[in-house]
């Protein structure tokens, strides 16, 4: 069991890891109601519809490629005899407490027909190594799926969300927009965003 860092030449791997977790591929009829349909005449956009960019070569290799050429991520794939079954994908951040100098695990997915080979497991260890490597005060995982297995490998519950519904009020409001020039994700260090937060504010950003 090898974990490593992912390539292009993985796509195709990682595109079947998260295709294995599709019990049946739909799309939105024109009434507006879910219909099945085959996986081969679904655009792009509704083969990520299912689950993200990794539900297709084509949109997972523009995003792995992102990542391997920007420093906003590291894509992580773990393979057995040579085979990749297991895919994850980290974030480093720096925010304000309880978060502090973190690694966060943004998404985790093995295969779902290799059964308990421990796979889950080591990409969590290798991501761990990584943490003490990088000095991070923490791993943190916003998205817990399944929780029983980060509870498993040690994971405990350190801050408590809450969905909320707003509704909308029709108004007038005055702003101004203005280009980014600067992309440096330095810009939000010791930021986080408790409003809408769906994973660390690095990767938001």
């Amino acid at each position: 069991m090898n974990v490593r860092q992912a390539l292009l030449d993985d796509i195709s791997d990682i595109t079947e890891i998260y295709r294995s977790h599709i019990n049946e591929w739909q799309r939105f009829a024109p009434d507006g109601t879910l219909v099945p349909a085959d996986y081969n005449e679904l655009t792009l956009f509704e083969r990520w519809q299912h689950g993200g960019a990794w539900l297709s070569a084509e949109t997972c290799a523009i995003w792995t490629g992102y990542l391997l050429q920007s420093t906003e991520g590291i894509p992580l794939v773990c393979e057995v005899d040579g085979v990749v079954l297991g895919h994850a994908e980290v974030f480093i951040g720096q925010e304000a407490e309880p978060y502090g100098h973190h690694i966060n695990i943004a998404t985790l997915c093995v295969r779902k027909d290799v059964g308990q080979q421990g796979i889950g497991t080591a990409l969590v260890r290798y991501v761990e190594d990584m943490a003490r490597v990088l000095k991070c005060q923490q791993v943190t995982v916003s998205n817990p799926q399944p929780p029983q297995f980060y509870e498993r490998n040690g994971f405990s519950p350190a801050v408590t969300r809450y969905h909320v519904r707003l509704p909308a009020h029709e108004g007038r409001v005055f702003y101004k927009a203005r280009d980014l020039a600067v992309l440096d994700p330095a810009q939000i260090h010791g930021w986080y965003m408790p409003l809408g937060r769906y994973q660390n504010a690095r990767q938001e950003w």
